[in-house]
């Protein structure tokens, strides 16, 4: 995910916690806290406004930033919206109010000691209108980068909000936050197309997506063959990070010319990756909540925890009871046709 990013910091007009009413201390950065220990004003960093750049249509979803607690690199845990807004074009302007002082904490990533707060940003159907991501509200999508607030400046940080990024940029720290992209998820409208070379010397082989409801991208095999799949499952029971659904992929002989799988063609094998283990394909709903979110963002350098929604090709160890997450994702110059690999777990 690239990050579009820059290094300074806006400025913006207050904007509330959330629906709810918000908390008087967070406001556009004027001087209104005062320190404890000498009761002098303190001089807070000014609020900001950052640009969000959306990858796809969500117009009318509801944008929100929550504060984030990472537990560890494969769990985090989510406190209060910090502001919420409704998404009103492919790009537009959020302000990020000043963070209540109780918010912030002296161990926040990359602070250095400084007191500070991380946030995630998200996109979700708020279908109660409450401003806050519910676990039962579907999250369309998320910020390419996480927001970080500094009570004072450090030495990878200027006070007030900056960016962290995650996935690719593992961590990196950024000033300032101008301009955030919008990862949006896939769906099942959305495609998948893998292709790779294939070795078969016959011009009636065909490979075919099918579980127990449909037959999907039914597609001729010549030098090289694809995998194809779109469309929604019904079903979704397999017991991932997010209710799944697996399709067999088959690459058989369409011995009766007719263009598609039927009970008198011949099997010829299925995909397998360089190790051997069969492919399929996985279909994963939109993730329900923060926690679910959280599990598919391809943070960590795609440490392999990443299960993105939508169509994707995968292998794994057990592909009937799908005992765990799939292990990876395999990349296409990888994928090979072998009898071996036939599907037996329909």
């Amino acid at each position: 995910m690239p990050l579009l990013l820059l290094a300074c910091v806006g400025s913006g007009p207050a904007v509330g916690a959330s629906a709810t009413e918000p908390p008087a201390d967070r406001d556009s950065g004027a001087p209104a806290d005062t320190a404890e220990d000498s009761g002098a004003a303190a001089i807070r960093p000014p609020g900001a406004t950052v640009r969000l750049e959306f990858e796809a249509d969500v117009i009318g979803a509801t944008v929100v930033v929550t504060r984030l607690h990472e537990v560890d690199s494969w769990t985090a845990s989510f406190g209060e919206a910090l502001t919420s807004a409704t998404v009103s074009g492919p790009t537009m302007d959020l302000a990020l109010p000043v963070p209540a002082v109780s918010d912030l904490t002296t161990e926040a990533d990359g602070t250095q000691g400084v007191p500070g707060a991380k946030y995630l940003l998200t996109v979700h159907d708020d279908g109660d209108g409450d401003g806050v991501v519910d676990d039962d509200e579907p999250v369309l999508g998320h910020g390419t980068a996480e927001l970080l607030w500094a009570e004072a400046p450090t030495g990878a940080f200027g006070g007030g909000w900056n960016h962290v990024g995650f996935g690719t940029s593992c961590y990196a720290p950024g000033f300032g936050v101008p301009a955030l992209p919008v990862h949006v998820f896939s769906t099942g409208d959305d495609a998948i197309a893998w292709t790779s070379s294939a070795a078969l010397e016959r011009v009636d082989a065909r490979l075919v997506l099918f579980d127990e409801e449909a037959v999907r991208g039914d597609t001729p095999v010549g030098a090289e063959f694809t995998i194809a799949a779109s469309g929604t499952p019904i079903s979704l029971e397999l017991p991932l990070f997010r209710p799944a659904s697996a399709a067999a992929i088959l690459v058989y002989g369409d011995l009766d010319a007719s263009g598609s799988w039927s009970a008198g063609d011949e099997t010829i094998g299925g995909v397998c990756d360089r190790s051997g283990m069969q492919a399929f394909a996985l279909f994963s709903g939109l993730p329900l909540g923060l926690v679910e979110t959280w599990a598919a963002l391809d943070w960590y350098c795609s440490s392999g925890y990443l299960l993105p929604p939508g169509w994707i090709v995968v292998t794994a160890q057990d592909p009937p009871e799908m005992q765990g997450a799939a292990d990876y994702s395999p990349a296409e110059e990888y994928l090979t046709i072998d009898p071996a690999c036939t599907p037996d777990w329909m």
